[in-house]
């Protein structure tokens, strides 16, 4: 599938995007642990010209933790119908990193709300998080 990518014009159709790409071997295979490392990786070689990537990770986190509680949060999500996935690497007023990993799959397309949905469980969980307000 990837040699077809440049002979193949890209024309996205949204009623067409229903069904899981899983079906076709394209899906993510990353364990949260990999996640968790590849945040840390990130973080830590953006230094120098590489500097604008925890910018660039934090533009949109898609939640709002409180600030109280959390200083920087830099967010990757990603989607394909019947995968979504979200992560966060987070540091606390202390001081502290932290990665926050959810991968979901479905067997089929879940709904325009799905995302909503889990980032609300993630704001939830960053609320429950044993991180005293500073």
């Amino acid at each position: 599938m990837l040699k077809q990518t440049n002979s193949r014009p890209y024309e996205p159709d949204p009623t067409r995007t229903h069904k899981p790409g899983s079906d076709d071997g394209l899906e993510w295979y990353g364990s949260a642990a990999d996640i968790c490392r590849v945040h840390a990786a990130l973080q830590a070689s953006a230094v120098g010209e590489a500097a604008p990537v925890k910018g660039i990770l934090s533009a949109l986190p898609g939640i709002d933790p409180d600030p109280a509680k959390w200083t920087y949060i830099g967010a990757k999500g990603g989607n394909l119908p019947g995968d979504l996935t979200f992560s966060w690497y987070a540091v606390d007023h202390t001081g502290q990193p932290w990665v926050v990993s959810f991968q979901l799959n479905w067997p089929q397309f879940r709904s325009p709300t799905a995302a909503g949905w889990l980032l609300q469980i993630a704001k939830r969980a960053f609320a429950m998080a044993p991180v005293a307000s500073s």
